[in-house]
């Protein structure tokens, strides 16, 4: 179709479309920006939006109805809006300390001067694009003349020079930019190169009020240009989500399971596990010999090859297909594999895998797959996780350190599960992953049918380490501490530093991050740099040791807190520190690092909660020192962790046994190492749960032990019977029941005939002639001397011992069972009756049958069993 412009013939087809972007100023989005940024509350920031939204709407309407075959998309807008979601435009490569210069040389000012100082200072109290807005309010246009599609074309342009290695282009750019801004589009424009935009609203927020169902397209599509085309298309969302070659998808995610939760869901279907691996997520998309890798996130990375001519993987991976491949699409985990021992290494070992050159000698990205979502123009996620499987091992030959498969196991039952586990943890696996056989693959969903299982999920299965903040870095805006530098003290004979480990951001809720930076907040130290050349060098306090990557403040020991961290130590080592450092700093867990270090917190990095360590709490007596309690576990009906450890503190901080009130994976391999007594909660409780002095920590008592070492046994064996009945104390009402509830399932040996008989001979041959010693020389025989005999292995009866020889007796004629099989109450019976038997009466017995001229020590049995037999 052809017209005349200005005189001129002109192919209608060939001239840009109207773009609605053209049309919008970007004086109205950051205005817009500005008021939600400023507003008190959620409501009103989102009112403020969807009144936006809306208006931009109604011009939406009236620019298509005036303007035929144009632009109208919302996405030039939204992809501003939320910098950090846009995965179609690469990174711009630039910072806050790049913008300030650049800024310094538009001013033309010196360096030396106090606005070059705003503008390049490394730490401040302000936000940086507040001090931009402060420095430009007075030096700038007071009318915007920016649209929105010229800013993101010089945002093209910028990512795209950044990619290229053009520098000086990047500082050309924005200087177009802000010689057509005023001060509060500037401010905006630094939000959105930052990518930290600050409004207090969360993306997900942003994208269901900008539309119902855009949240669930970003999830997946995870690219806003795909999520505005659904939306203004009227694309209905489907539950099940798609997949598109070559298109951005989220996978499939694992939700976080206990072996508790397995063990219900395997009663509903068939399940397979496989390892997990501790790589990078990748989806590999394939069509017509070309190749797109995309990371979990949406980024697209090239370095591993397009085709098969180029890249660190694919050339390697094109010959591996035994079927003709058309399409496809895998889904599995990006490793690095050494060359020369022929293993993987974890993410956590300072490799990155999307920066391996092909001429790389050492290593190599392999690719380790686990599902396939898409093969010769069919959709595969619709069909069972079983049947995938099935389908990918028809796909490619493995090959070791390029291309390799997981190989899932089909779960048998619970008992199995705990094998596999205990296999991969004692391998060090990262965790397991168990997939339901029956499952679809859902993009970018996290459902019961994916279930990951690691090690540090499972309570006190994972070594806790007690970290000294060292240093922080602040958020962006420079108002607080957002992210923590931790480190442990390294010694040596000349000297004691403290080493930097790794960074803590995660695991703090709002509100104790508050209360962290209130309690550091007056001893934070900024950072002192030196400037050497082009360089700028930090100059490390005294007795600190921050690695390569320095904090914008540090802390002096004596006024800093310890974080509680169960996280892998190994994934971030590297950053500072090296494995032998490690090794010799952080082998034994202290909560009080000599005085140089004072325990005020305790947090989790990877359980996301951070508590408060009693510091607080009066110490009540010293009953608990030099004793070491670890408190493994609790149950809902016993008092919580956070109680068990006040009680221990009340008494001492150290201690020496483990708690739990469950059988946990944990206590089952603490039980197997057979290093250290296992007690119940029940026995802390009774032991130091009372808010009272004590003398003394009370024994261990056999009932309330999950386990004991062998030295503990065999105090156990010196002080009670097998039923767990003291031989010296006495016994509540309570305590007495349960020993009997123990007795009515005991399996006990009946005696034979010639069983006793044997019996008889023992005990006339030794413990007899001692018994009788006492009675003819009318000794109060005590039960120490009795039990000095050691006849208790022969026990049958449950009833306490007395201090005289009246109590021994009827302890002693429970053991002297007669010819016919007398049960254990028959026996109580008789020793019953023998209370109103006086001690001159058995001994009146005994002595006449000494007197006899054929007295023998049968003869002396025989008349004890003629008398009991009367009482029997």
């Amino acid at each position: 179709m052809t017209k005349y412009l200005n005189n001129s013939l002109v192919d209608m087809d060939t001239l840009p479309k109207p773009d609605i972007s053209t049309k919008v100023k970007f004086s109205k989005v950051s205005g817009t920006l500005e008021r939600i940024h400023g507003a008190k509350t959620l409501p009103k920031k989102v009112s403020i939006l969807k009144g936006y939204f809306e208006s931009f709407r109604e011009f939406q309407s009236t620019f298509t109805s005036t303007e035929a075959n144009c632009y109208s998309s919302f996405y030039p807008v939204l992809r501003l809006i939320l910098p950090k979601q846009d995965r179609d435009r690469d990174s711009y490569g630039i910072k806050t300390f790049a913008i300030g210069k650049i800024y310094v040389r538009i001013l033309g000012v010196h360096d030396k001067s106090d606005v070059a100082k705003r503008l390049t200072a490394k730490c401040s109290d302000k936000d940086f694009p507040d001090v931009v807005y402060d420095v430009m309010k007075n030096r700038c246009c007071k009318v915007g003349e920016l649209t929105v599609a010229d800013v993101n074309k010089h945002l093209d342009t910028i990512a795209f020079c950044y990619k290229n290695n053009e520098r000086k282009k990047i500082d050309d750019e924005i200087i177009k930019m802000v010689e057509g801004m005023t001060a509060l589009d500037q401010k905006w424009l630094i939000r959105m190169i930052l990518k930290e935009m600050y409004l207090g609203i969360k993306s997900a927020k942003i994208l269901t009020t900008y539309h119902p169902s855009a949240k669930h397209f970003q999830d997946q599509y995870t690219s806003l240009s795909r999520v505005c085309q659904a939306v203004e298309s009227g694309e209905v969302y489907q539950e099940g989500g798609s997949v598109e070659l070559f298109r951005r998808c989220n996978p499939m995610l694992c939700k976080r399971g206990t072996v508790e939760t397995l063990q219900t869901l395997l009663n509903q279907s068939e399940f397979y596990l496989e390892t997990k691996m501790d790589g990078e997520r990748f989806h590999i998309h394939v069509k017509d010999g070309e190749f797109k890798y995309f990371s979990r996130r949406g980024y697209e990375f090239n370095s591993f090859g397009s085709s098969r001519s180029d890249g660190s993987l694919t050339p390697f991976i094109q010959p591996l297909f035994k079927i003709p491949i058309k399409n496809l699409i895998l889904d599995g985990e990006m490793m690095v594999w050494n060359r020369e021992y022929m293993i993987y290494h974890t993410k956590g070992e300072n490799f990155d895998v999307k920066s391996i050159q092909p001429n790389n000698s050492t290593v190599r990205p392999c690719f380790c797959a686990y599902d396939v979502l898409y093969l010769n123009d069919q959709s595969l996620i619709d069909k069972p996780y079983a049947e995938r499987i099935r389908v990918l091992a028809t796909i490619f030959n493995e090959k070791p350190g390029v291309l390799t498969m997981c190989k899932p196991i089909k779960i048998r039952d619970s008992d199995h599960i705990i094998e596999c586990l205990n296999k991969a943890f004692d391998q060090k696996e990262e965790g397991v992953v168990i997939k339901q056989g029956d499952s679809v693959y859902a993009p970018g969903k996290r459902i019961d049918s994916w279930i990951k299982i690691k090690p540090d999920y499972i309570d006190g299965l994972v070594s806790d380490f007690d970290l000294l903040v060292i240093g922080g870095y602040n958020n962006p805006s420079n108002k607080f501490v957002y992210k923590y530098l931790v480190g442990v003290q390294k010694k040596s004979l000349s000297k004691s530093e403290f080493v930097a480990v790794a960074n803590i951001s995660s695991g703090l809720s709002a509100s104790k991050r508050i209360e962290v930076n209130e309690k550091l907040k007056p001893y934070w130290k900024n950072c002192s740099h030196t400037k050497s050349g082009r360089s700028i060098v930090v100059n490390n306090p005294p007795g600190m040791d921050f690695g390569a990557q320095t904090p914008d403040v540090w802390i002096q020991p004596e006024h800093s807190i310890i974080f509680e961290s169960n996280s892998k130590v190994e994934k971030a080592v590297k950053r500072h520190i090296t494995d032998a450092d490690i090794n010799a700093t952080a082998t034994k867990r202290s909560r009080q690092s000599a005085k140089e270090t004072k325990t005020k917190f305790t947090t989790s990095s990877n359980v996301g909660n951070i508590n408060l360590l009693h510091d607080n709490i009066q110490k009540l007596d010293g009953i608990c020192d030099g004793k070491e309690f670890c408190v493994l576990n609790t149950a809902s009906h016993l008092p919580t962790l956070d109680e068990l450890h006040k009680m221990i503190l009340r008494h001492a901080k150290r201690t020496f046994v483990c708690i739990a009130a469950t059988e946990s994976l944990r206590v089952t391999k603490l039980k197997e190492i057979q290093m250290c007594n296992i007690a119940t909660v029940n026995w802390l409780v009774r032991a130091v749960g009372a808010n009272v002095p004590l003398k003394k920590l009370i024994s261990f008592h056999p009932n309330e032990m999950i386990f004991c070492t062998e030295e503990t046994g065999i105090e156990f064996q010196r002080k009670y019977d097998i039923f767990s009945d003291s031989f010296t104390k006495k016994v509540s009402t309570d305590e007495l029941k349960s020993i009997f509830k123990t007795m009515d399932g005991a399996d006990l040996e009946t005696l034979s005939r010639n069983s006793l008989y044997e019996l008889e001979a023992e005990l006339a041959d030794g413990v007899m002639k001692k018994i009788l010693s006492f009675l003819k020389l009318g000794q109060q025989a005590t039960a120490r001397q009795i039990w000095s005999v050691k006849w208790q292995k022969l026990y049958f009866g449950h009833l306490s011992l007395s201090s005289d020889s009246h109590g021994a007796m009827k302890k002693i004629l429970s053991f002297l069972k007669l010819d016919q099989h007398a049960t254990a109450r028959q026996i109580c019976d008789a020793a019953l009756k023998l209370v109103d038997m006086a001690p001159a009466k058995v001994a009146q017995l005994v002595q006449s049958e000494c007197n006899k001229p054929d007295v023998s020590m049968d003869s002396i049995l025989t008349a004890f069993k003629n008398h009991f037999k009367e009482m029997l």
